[in-house]
């Protein structure tokens, strides 16, 4: 597959691929076959470097005389710097992420549109609907965001497989990570809310989506800050799960949350620690 030589590739020419298949995604000519186009979906989906600008107030959408609101994906460095200088940005938050982290987050948004490049140069910058990230997010080779979207593709159960594959990596990790109330930054314990009618915990499975859920959630503490997190050890955290579900704290567990996320009623995670211990056995 094209990831594993993508690896080895100098970087210049990776990006020079990644433009390629921005170009003929955003043209779409006649001739491009549909092969190519799948291995264009999946260099963009899996790209590992595309940049972002973030301020105080969170990260700026790109200028847009229809008012529309367009995510600001940058594909270099320089084109970021240039994004900046228009914006007269003086204290400006640099962040780099992988596709397979950006293009998720991106999805549960109510963007009207997403631009790469959308200070330049001209010949570097393409517009997509939300529809693009639809096509990427399928296409995301690793990670719990891919996972899950094999495990429940379209909000159903899919294959056992890759049921199993999904819960096998939840629980090889060393730790969950649950969100925090404002009000427990003193005596951390992880935030319960109801949520469809059901009590409910939120458990992710890396720091950054904890933050980024209390800070989408206006969970924030009395500096205006986001909320902390806590990392629990696994096994432990399933006794504590255990006992916060017989102590009616709540009945679901929601991981990753968000519309790549998935949850488990407290009573069913017996079941999945026995579903999983027969597959390794």
């Amino acid at each position: 597959m094209f990831g594993m030589n993508d690896k080895r590739m100098d970087p210049e020419e990776k990006k020079a691929r990644l433009h390629r298949a921005l170009a003929d995604l955003y043209e779409l000519p006649p001739e491009m076959s549909s092969d190519t186009c799948e291995q264009h979906l999946r260099r963009v989906a899996n790209y590992p470097q595309y940049f972002l600008l973030h301020t105080a107030d969170g990260m700026p959408t790109a200028p847009d005389d229809d008012g529309r609101r367009l995510a600001a994906i940058f594909t270099s460095e320089a084109a970021r710097e240039i994004f900046r200088q228009e914006l007269k940005v003086t204290a400006p938050l640099y962040t780099t992420v992988s596709g397979a982290e950006m293009f998720p987050r991106f999805r549960g948004t109510s963007l009207d549109a997403i631009i790469f490049n959308c200070s330049g140069p001209q010949n570097e910058q393409w517009t997509f609907t939300p529809d693009l990230l639809k096509e990427l997010c399928t296409r995301i080779e690793t990670g719990f965001d891919y996972l899950a979207t094999v495990a429940f593709p379209d909000g159903a159960h899919g294959p056992t497989e890759a049921l199993d594959a999904l819960w096998t990596a939840l629980f090889d990790l060393k730790e969950w990570y649950f969100a925090v109330a404002p009000e427990a930054n003193t005596n951390p314990y992880p935030f319960i809310s109801t949520f469809n009618g059901k009590r409910c915990a939120f458990a992710f499975t890396d720091p950054q989506r904890s933050w980024a859920f209390c800070s989408d959630n206006d969970l924030l503490d009395p500096l205006g800050k986001a909320s902390s997190h806590i990392a629990m050890p696994l096994p432990q955290v399933l006794e504590w799960i255990r006992q916060a579900g017989e102590n009616e704290e709540f009945e679901i567990v929601h991981f990753n949350f968000g519309e790549l996320g998935w949850f488990c009623p407290v009573s069913t995670f017996p079941g999945i620690s026995r579903r999983l211990n027969q597959i390794i056995q």
